[in-house]
């Protein structure tokens, strides 16, 4: 769920009763906090119920591209005091607003306890789905690896899925970060296998 109103749309989108996560940095939350303070309480009850987690993990979204392990490391420490004071759990799941992220990442994040990573954009309160990618995201082979949704998988087969495939790679290194493509080949054979009988 993204946050849409501070106000009493917040409050009834919190009463849904199905399991949500809400996108949020601790500076969405302070606000809440402050205008809404009946949504806070919904969200600490759906906290302890856990019917209810939160996504993101940072205390201001900022563009993380050029930041150091360092740096990276005082964000995660003021992050998670941040929730402490506000009577909430340090979010688990690391789910950066902005694009370019810097290749140690994850590492950091693991060793400030986050132990998944979203990397899509989910429009309008979306949920992955099964053309969502996961994979297990590491800064190298050795190091700690968090588990990941990236964004939708194209299929190759249909020759106008590829079409935009250029120009969003290009405005990836508009923003400083390199743009990765992984191509998977499923064999006839094996996709014989995983069709019904």
């Amino acid at each position: 769920m993204l946050f849409r109103s501070l106000g009493t749309s917040l409050s009834e989108e919190l009463d849904n009763g199905i399991l949500t996560t809400l996108q949020a940095s601790l500076q969405d939350l302070k606000q809440v906090a402050t205008a809404n303070p009946e949504a806070m309480a919904k969200i600490r009850e759906g906290l302890g119920s856990k019917q209810l987690s939160i996504a993101g993990g940072f205390s201001v979204e900022k563009k993380l591209t050029y930041l150091t392990e360092r740096t990276l490391h005082r964000i995660f420490r003021r992050a998670a005091q941040e929730a402490t004071a506000l009577n909430l759990p340090a979010p688990k799941v690391l789910l950066p607003f902005y694009p370019g992220i810097p290749g140690h990442l994850p590492t950091v994040a693991r060793m400030h306890g986050f132990i998944g990573g979203v990397l899509a954009k989910f429009s309008e309160g979306t949920v992955p789905e099964k053309e969502h990618a996961k994979l297990k995201w590491q800064s190298s082979s050795e190091s700690p690896a968090l588990d990941t949704i990236l964004g939708h998988v194209i299929d190759a087969k249909d020759p106008e899925s590829l079409l935009g495939v250029g120009s969003a790679m290009a405005k990836q290194l508009d923003y400083h970060q390199v743009p990765t493509l992984i191509l998977a080949h499923r064999s006839e054979e094996h996709t014989s296998e995983l069709q019904s009988p």
